[in-house]
């Protein structure tokens, strides 16, 4: 469970305002997109408190710690050649790993 807390959550939830700004969202869609991202994840907690008795906690943690390790590796892959670009097609991967990372 530790290593799951050190995997850079906190950081993309502080650095994911910035990226939404560089794809030139304006700023009411900004904490909108914030405030959805942390909403999202009640239903991930909901979901894996009614099956965790059925799959296991080592299962949960074991696929929680592989799919976002993942997320986080292709997150840094995409997001060091692409921010401070205009490319917006870059940009929307990396907020594509952002909300995948909640997924996992």
């Amino acid at each position: 469970m530790a290593r799951n807390q050190y995997l850079g959550i906190f950081v993309m939830v502080y650095y994911a305002v910035l990226l939404y700004a560089l794809l030139g969202l304006a700023v009411f869609v900004l904490t909108h997109l914030n405030a959805f991202w942390s909403s999202f994840t009640i239903i991930g907690h909901t979901w894996t408190a009614f099956y965790i008795v059925q799959f296991g906690r080592l299962a949960f943690l074991l696929t929680g710690v592989t799919g976002c390790t993942v997320c986080i590796v292709f997150l840094c892959a995409f997001a060091v050649p692409f921010l401070g670009t205009t490319s917006t097609a870059g940009l929307r991967v990396v907020v594509f790993f952002i909300f995948f990372y909640i997924i996992l």
